[in-house]
């Protein structure tokens, strides 16, 4: 069997981007209206509040606020890029993922008829990982950390540097990182990098096909094809327990 996940995969840094709405009905602080128009009170002579800019004595609303976007299309900025049914289905799956702080996911590694199976919790802080031979407790306390390591009936503690699991790169995902094909969604080939982490925890791998499956508005399911030194492998992460994973912290004596 290939190398298989195990403790002290790499860190896996990454942001979530949102959009802001601006107010177009009210005027900042120290302006008031006038017919369509912000106008500066007297007492005041500061800048405009947000969503407005100064033009001579006049606070006027910026152009790119006053009609918003249509329901079919995403606020980016200061445009509105319109999205397909399928684009909005992977969007929207995304935004109900990301911030989730409390799962589990299932892995599941097949290299021909040989399968080996392990999983990973996530409760805020705290992570715990399990396969076959260990279990690894991840505590981050005052950001420090302290892993508990049970293997053969022995639990160690030791303080480490604290890290997210690789295993997490699906919280960089973009809803046009993503093609559907066949009712499939595929994640495109420029988007691959993000998996780095995570794919190299098997020797000389490669990837073939990343495919992502989606369901009430949250990511339930991922497959991931790779070549790890010339032998395809098919790896499948499951998202469960949202909400409802319990990671007990072992006692060592």
């Amino acid at each position: 069997m290939r190398k298989i996940l195990l403790f002290g995969l790499l860190l896996l840094l990454g942001m979530v981007y949102g959009c802001t709405t601006i107010e177009t009905n009210t005027c900042g602080s120290g302006y008031h209206f006038e017919g369509d128009t912000c106008v500066l009170d007297e007492i005041t002579t500061t800048g405009c509040g947000s969503g407005y800019h100064l033009e001579g004595d006049s606070c006027v609303i910026d152009t790119t606020t006053v009609t918003g976007c249509s329901e079919s299309e995403l606020e980016v900025g200061d445009e509105c890029i319109h999205l397909t049914a399928a684009q909005w289905l992977v969007y929207d799956a995304i935004e109900g993922t990301v911030s989730l702080d409390n799962l589990t996911i299932t892995i599941e590694i097949t290299e021909g008829e040989v399968t080996t199976n392990a999983l990973i919790k996530l409760d805020e802080s705290t992570y715990l990982y399990e396969d076959v031979n260990q279990t690894v407790t991840v505590i981050e306390s005052d950001e420090t950390c302290t892993a508990f390591i049970e293997a053969f009936g022995n639990v160690e503690s030791s303080n480490i540097q604290c890290f997210e699991p690789a295993i997490l790169f699906f919280r960089n995902f973009t809803y046009d990182m993503f093609f559907l094909e066949d009712m499939v969604f595929h994640l495109d080939e420029s988007a691959y990098s993000l998996l780095d982490n995570f794919v190299n925890s098997f020797e000389n791998a490669t990837i073939d096909d990343f495919i992502l499956s989606i369901s009430n508005n949250q990511i339930i399911a991922m497959e991931l094809y790779i070549t790890a030194d010339e032998v395809p492998l098919q790896i499948l992460l499951e998202i469960i327990d949202v909400n409802q994973t319990v990671i007990e912290i072992p006692e060592t004596e």
